[in-house]
C-alpha cells in the first residue's frame, strides 16, 4: 500500500492532515510527544510541508479536471447512443448507400435530386457530429491518458519523498529528545548541587549558633565566677575612701586595672589600709 494515501482519495476535498511520525520510545522519563524542535530543521520541514500541500492541491484539480474529462465522454457517450440507435445507424447506412449509388441519377433527373437533397443533408449533418464527437472522444481520453499519467508520476514522487522524509524527521526527534535530556540532566545536577550547598549552609548556620551559646555560657560563667571579687573590690575601696576621708587625705582615683591585681595587691592594700590608721 502506498504511503501516499493520507493526501489523496478524501472525500468532498476535505483538509489533508500530515503524515503522522512514530511515537519515539520514551528516554529518561521524556515522552516523544514534546520535544523542542531545532530551528532550522523545523523551517525546512516547513518549507517541505507547504511543497507537499501545494503538490497535493495541484492533484486535487488534476483529478477534478478528469472527472470533468470522465463526465464529459460520459455525456457525449449517451448521447451518442440517444442520436444514434442500431436502428437508426442502419437507416443512415441504408441512406448513404443509396445516396451514393443514386448520385448518377441525381446527376441526370433533376426532380429526383430535388427530393434526395433533404435527407442527404440531414446524413451529411449527422456524419460531420458523429466525427466531432469522434474526434472529441479520443482528445477527451488523450487528456485523461495524460493526465493519468501525471497522477502517476505524482504519487510516485510524493512516496519518494515521504520514504526520504520519515527517517529524516524521526532523526530530528530523536536528536531533539537527546538535547532535550541533556539539558534536563544538567538542570538536575545543578539543582543537586544547589541542594547541597543549603545543607552545608544549615550546618555551618547551626555550628555557628552552637559556639555563640556556648560563648554566651563561658561569658556568663566567667561573670558569676568574678562576681565575689567585684564586689570585695567595691567594698574594699568603700571603706578605703571611709579610712581616707577620716585621716583627712585627699581620696584615690578610682584605677580600671584594679580589676587585673593578683592577691599579694589586695594583701599591700590591706596592710596600707592599716598604716593609714
Amino acid at each position: 500500500m502506498n504511503s501516499y494515501t493520507n493526501f489523496i482519495d478524501q472525500p468532498g476535498g476535505a483538509a489533508r492532515q500530515a503524515p503522522q511520525p512514530q511515537q519515539a520510545p520514551q528516554m529518561n522519563g521524556l515522552s516523544g510527544q514534546r520535544h523542542w524542535p531545532d530551528l532550522g530543521a523545523q523551517m525546512d520541514m516547513n518549507v517541505l510541508w507547504d511543497y507537499i500541500n501545494s503538490l497535493a492541491q495541484m492533484h486535487e484539480g488534476i483529478r477534478a479536471q478528469t472527472q470533468t474529462v470522465l463526465s464529459g465522454v460520459q455525456q457525449i457517450q449517451a448521447r451518442a447512443a440517444q442520436d444514434g440507435s442500431d436502428s437508426n445507424v442502419q437507416q443512415v447506412n441504408g441512406a448513404l448507400n443509396g445516396t451514393f449509388a443514386g448520385s448518377g441519377h441525381a446527376e441526370a433527373d433533376g426532380a429526383e435530386a430535388v427530393g434526395v437533397t433533404p435527407q442527404a443533408t440531414e446524413i451529411a449533418r449527422l456524419q460531420s457530429e458523429l466525427a466531432n464527437a469522434q474526434a472529441t472522444i479520443t482528445a477527451l481520453q488523450a487528456r485523461d491518458s495524460s493526465l493519468t499519467n501525471l497522477l502517476n508520476d505524482y504519487e510516485q514522487h510524493v512516496t519518494a519523498i515521504l520514504e526520504k522524509l520519515r527517517p529524516y524527521a524521526h532523526q530530528q526527534q530523536q536528536a531533539s529528545i537527546m538535547q532535550k535530556a541533556h539539558y534536563l540532566k544538567l538542570i538536575e545536577d545543578e539543582r543537586q548541587q544547589n541542594l547541597e550547598l543549603r545543607l552545608e549552609q544549615q550546618r555551618w548556620q547551626a555550628g555557628l549558633g552552637n559556639v555563640a551559646e556556648n560563648l554566651r555560657l563561658a561569658l556568663k560563667a566567667q561573670a558569676d565566677a568574678e562576681l565575689p571579687y567585684v564586689k570585695k573590690i567595691a567594698s574594699l575601696k568603700a571603706e578605703n575612701r571611709t579610712l581616707r576621708r577620716l585621716c583627712n587625705l585627699p581620696p584615690m582615683e578610682d584605677s580600671d586595672d584594679d580589676d587585673e591585681e593578683e592577691p599579694n595587691g589586695h594583701d599591700d592594700m590591706h596592710g596600707q589600709e592599716h598604716r593609714l590608721c
